[in-house]
């Protein structure tokens, strides 16, 4: 007893004496602990890694802040507003290039690449797209990106609900319908995203003629009228391809 009374009383004259120097040794006890705390989470959590701006989970997402509006509907209606003159003068260009469609670069800058993605696509007031490609040509700022990104274009060509075979031992394949779309993507590699990638599909069953004869308009949902005959978009997040904070980076911070 005696033994922790003059313990007790040595320690209170020691922080007494030196009051920063105990400061900081609370401070540092503090932050160790915060660390152990914020390790021990992350551990047991999947925590986004914040470093990574833009993965193809935010990028798809970003899609469905539009709605896709057929060709026909800017032809003498008012349903939609007119077109932007940016995405009229390109709405012209090939999409796929089937001299290697996958993942080909179509010059230093633009890349072409074919994703199996969970985004589905739904009509309002207007019939589904089909099984057929359709084609749409989307301006960046249309989907949140800024500065000389803004006015960058991104050509899709898409086909949903994506047909996919189904064979079992000893039995003739068939074809089945997934909540898929695959989906083409032409654009500069700065406005794709460089994480991890969904599947990749194929469209080389498709010639450019079948893709150019069906071309659609995306509007911001904002700018839209109510009455509009559009399809809106619904993606299913893969976790898969969110970025995850590691162990060994909480450790190296």
């Amino acid at each position: 007893m005696t033994f922790c009374f003059s313990l007790s009383e040595r320690l209170r004259f020691y922080v007494e004496q030196h009051p920063p120097l105990m400061m900081l040794l609370l401070c540092f006890v503090a932050l160790a602990v915060a660390f152990a705390a914020f390790g021990t989470y992350v551990g047991s959590h999947d925590v986004g890694n914040s470093d990574i701006v833009k993965d193809w989970n935010t990028f798809l997402q970003s899609v469905t802040e539009l709605q896709f509006c057929p060709n026909g509907n800017l032809d003498g209606s008012d349903d939609v507003m007119s077109l932007n003159p940016a995405l009229r003068k390109h709405v012209a260009f090939p999409l796929v290039d089937h001299a290697n469609l996958n993942i080909s670069a179509t010059s230093e800058q633009w890349v072409n690449i074919s994703v199996l993605v969970p985004l589905v696509f739904h009509a309002s007031g207007v019939s589904e797209p089909g099984e057929g490609p359709w084609r749409v040509t989307i301006a960046g700022h249309q989907l949140g990106l800024k500065g000389d990104m803004a006015e960058e274009l991104i050509n899709m060509t898409v086909v949903t609900p994506w047909q996919r075979n189904a064979c079992g031992k000893g039995q003739a394949c068939s074809q089945q319908r997934t909540l898929n779309s695959c989906i083409t993507f032409m654009a500069s590699t700065s406005l794709l995203p460089q994480t991890r990638k969904p599947p990749e599909c194929s469209m080389d069953n498709f010639t450019n003629s079948q893709i150019l004869s069906r071309t659609i308009f995306a509007f911001q949902r904002s700018n839209m009228r109510e009455e509009a005959s559009c399809y809106q978009a619904d993606y299913y997040p893969d976790p898969s391809l969110t970025i995850r904070l590691s162990k060994r980076r909480v450790v190296d911070a």
